[in-house]
Protein backbone atom coordinates (compact mmCIF):
# COMPACT_ATOMS: atom_id res chain seq x y z
CA UNK A 1 0.00 0.00 0.00
CA UNK A 2 1.41 3.46 -0.73
CA UNK A 3 1.69 4.99 2.80
CA UNK A 4 2.92 2.13 3.99
CA UNK A 5 5.79 2.50 1.86
CA UNK A 6 6.13 6.22 2.75
CA UNK A 7 5.98 6.05 6.65
CA UNK A 8 6.77 2.67 8.34
CA UNK A 9 3.71 1.25 10.35
CA UNK A 10 3.56 -1.16 12.92
CA UNK A 11 0.84 -3.21 13.55
CA UNK A 12 -0.78 -4.73 16.71
CA UNK A 13 -3.39 -7.54 16.18
CA UNK A 14 -6.04 -7.10 19.33
CA UNK A 15 -7.78 -10.22 18.36
CA UNK A 16 -8.80 -12.70 15.96
CA UNK A 17 -11.67 -12.49 14.31
CA UNK A 18 -14.21 -14.75 12.29
CA UNK A 19 -17.28 -14.54 10.04
CA UNK A 20 -20.69 -15.56 11.14
CA UNK A 21 -23.39 -16.89 7.74
CA UNK A 22 -26.17 -14.34 8.88
CA UNK A 23 -29.81 -14.31 7.92
CA UNK A 24 -32.93 -12.27 8.69
CA UNK A 25 -34.27 -13.45 12.21
CA UNK A 26 -37.17 -15.72 10.73
CA UNK A 27 -35.50 -17.15 7.67
CA UNK A 28 -36.49 -20.61 6.91
CA UNK A 29 -33.09 -21.88 6.95
CA UNK A 30 -33.11 -20.84 10.89
CA UNK A 31 -34.91 -24.21 11.64
CA UNK A 32 -31.99 -26.18 10.29
CA UNK A 33 -29.65 -27.27 13.73
CA UNK A 34 -26.75 -27.55 11.45
CA UNK A 35 -26.08 -26.76 7.63
CA UNK A 36 -23.49 -26.57 5.04
CA UNK A 37 -22.54 -23.91 2.43
CA UNK A 38 -24.22 -25.69 0.45
CA UNK A 39 -27.72 -26.12 1.80
CA UNK A 40 -27.60 -22.50 1.45
CA UNK A 41 -26.83 -22.93 -2.69
CA UNK A 42 -30.51 -21.98 -3.41
CA UNK A 43 -30.58 -18.77 -1.36
CA UNK A 44 -29.23 -15.34 -2.23
CA UNK A 45 -26.44 -14.32 -1.64
CA UNK A 46 -24.63 -10.83 -0.31
CA UNK A 47 -20.99 -11.27 -1.20
CA UNK A 48 -18.55 -8.59 -0.78
CA UNK A 49 -16.97 -6.31 -3.58
CA UNK A 50 -14.41 -8.92 -5.69
CA UNK A 51 -11.26 -6.25 -5.22
CA UNK A 52 -12.05 -6.66 -1.21
CA UNK A 53 -9.72 -8.84 1.13
CA UNK A 54 -12.85 -10.64 2.89
CA UNK A 55 -13.95 -11.40 -0.87
CA UNK A 56 -10.99 -13.76 -0.62
CA UNK A 57 -12.19 -15.26 2.16
CA UNK A 58 -15.36 -16.29 0.89
CA UNK A 59 -14.61 -17.27 -2.40
CA UNK A 60 -12.28 -19.92 -0.29
CA UNK A 61 -15.14 -20.87 1.15
CA UNK A 62 -16.78 -22.01 -1.72
CA UNK A 63 -13.94 -23.33 -3.36
CA UNK A 64 -12.98 -25.14 -0.31
CA UNK A 65 -16.57 -26.65 -0.23
CA UNK A 66 -16.21 -27.51 -4.13
CA UNK A 67 -18.80 -25.00 -5.19
CA UNK A 68 -18.75 -22.24 -7.52
CA UNK A 69 -20.02 -18.70 -6.51
CA UNK A 70 -23.82 -18.39 -6.36
CA UNK A 71 -25.04 -17.26 -9.54
CA UNK A 72 -27.92 -15.36 -7.20
CA UNK A 73 -25.68 -12.86 -5.96
CA UNK A 74 -25.43 -8.68 -4.80
CA UNK A 75 -21.88 -8.02 -4.10
CA UNK A 76 -21.68 -4.99 -1.63
CA UNK A 77 -19.40 -3.48 1.21
CA UNK A 78 -22.00 -1.15 2.86
CA UNK A 79 -22.96 -2.75 6.40
CA UNK A 80 -26.34 -0.95 6.70
CA UNK A 81 -27.12 -1.99 2.67
CA UNK A 82 -26.06 -5.52 3.98
CA UNK A 83 -28.75 -5.57 6.96
CA UNK A 84 -31.70 -3.62 5.18
CA UNK A 85 -31.30 -6.64 2.24
CA UNK A 86 -30.87 -9.34 4.89
CA UNK A 87 -34.21 -7.57 6.36
CA UNK A 88 -36.37 -7.67 3.17
CA UNK A 89 -35.17 -10.79 1.70
CA UNK A 90 -34.08 -14.20 2.39
CA UNK A 91 -30.64 -13.97 1.80
CA UNK A 92 -27.45 -14.73 3.32
CA UNK A 93 -24.04 -13.16 4.19
CA UNK A 94 -20.96 -13.72 6.22
CA UNK A 95 -20.33 -11.02 8.27
CA UNK A 96 -17.53 -10.71 10.97
CA UNK A 97 -18.95 -12.04 14.13
CA UNK A 98 -18.35 -8.45 16.42
CA UNK A 99 -20.21 -6.46 13.24
CA UNK A 100 -23.07 -9.15 13.32
CA UNK A 101 -23.46 -9.41 17.14
CA UNK A 102 -25.30 -6.01 17.89
CA UNK A 103 -28.06 -7.08 15.30
CA UNK A 104 -28.22 -10.73 16.63
CA UNK A 105 -28.69 -9.51 20.51
CA UNK A 106 -31.35 -7.28 18.81
CA UNK A 107 -33.14 -10.20 16.90
CA UNK A 108 -33.03 -8.70 13.75
CA UNK A 109 -30.32 -11.09 12.49
CA UNK A 110 -29.73 -14.59 13.35
CA UNK A 111 -26.35 -16.78 12.54
CA UNK A 112 -27.08 -19.72 11.29
CA UNK A 113 -24.89 -22.90 12.61
CA UNK A 114 -22.54 -23.87 9.65
CA UNK A 115 -20.47 -26.97 9.98
CA UNK A 116 -17.81 -24.86 7.83
CA UNK A 117 -14.87 -23.03 9.63
CA UNK A 118 -15.00 -19.40 8.68
CA UNK A 119 -11.93 -17.76 9.92
CA UNK A 120 -12.10 -13.47 9.00
CA UNK A 121 -8.72 -12.68 10.19
CA UNK A 122 -7.36 -10.65 12.62
CA UNK A 123 -8.30 -6.88 13.67
CA UNK A 124 -5.82 -4.69 15.20
CA UNK A 125 -4.61 -1.65 15.64
CA UNK A 126 -1.92 0.10 13.15
CA UNK A 127 -0.28 2.84 14.19
CA UNK A 128 3.30 4.96 12.29
CA UNK A 129 6.69 3.36 13.29
CA UNK A 130 9.35 6.12 15.50
CA UNK A 131 6.20 8.32 15.75
CA UNK A 132 5.37 9.08 19.81
CA UNK A 133 1.40 9.00 19.70
CA UNK A 134 -0.29 12.05 20.97
CA UNK A 135 -2.31 11.88 24.49
CA UNK A 136 -5.72 11.38 23.02
CA UNK A 137 -4.26 8.49 20.41
CA UNK A 138 -3.17 6.75 23.85
CA UNK A 139 -5.91 6.93 25.35
CA UNK A 140 -8.07 5.54 22.39
CA UNK A 141 -5.29 2.82 22.17
CA UNK A 142 -6.10 1.36 25.35
CA UNK A 143 -9.84 1.67 25.19
CA UNK A 144 -9.36 -0.23 21.84
CA UNK A 145 -7.48 -2.83 23.58
CA UNK A 146 -9.90 -3.11 26.06
CA UNK A 147 -12.91 -3.93 23.92
CA UNK A 148 -10.28 -6.26 22.30
CA UNK A 149 -10.50 -7.95 25.44
CA UNK A 150 -13.85 -8.03 25.95
CA UNK A 151 -14.68 -9.24 22.01
CA UNK A 152 -12.39 -12.33 22.68
CA UNK A 153 -13.43 -13.26 26.19
CA UNK A 154 -17.33 -13.49 24.06
CA UNK A 155 -15.81 -15.05 21.42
Amino acid sequence: HPITSTFPIEHEVLYPEKFNLVVRAGHPLCALAELSIADTMSWPWILPVAESPSRQVTDRLFLDAGLSLPENRIESLSMMTNVNLLIENDACVLMPRSAALLFIQAKILQALPLRERMPFGNVGLSVRAHKALSPAAKLFSACLREVALEISASA
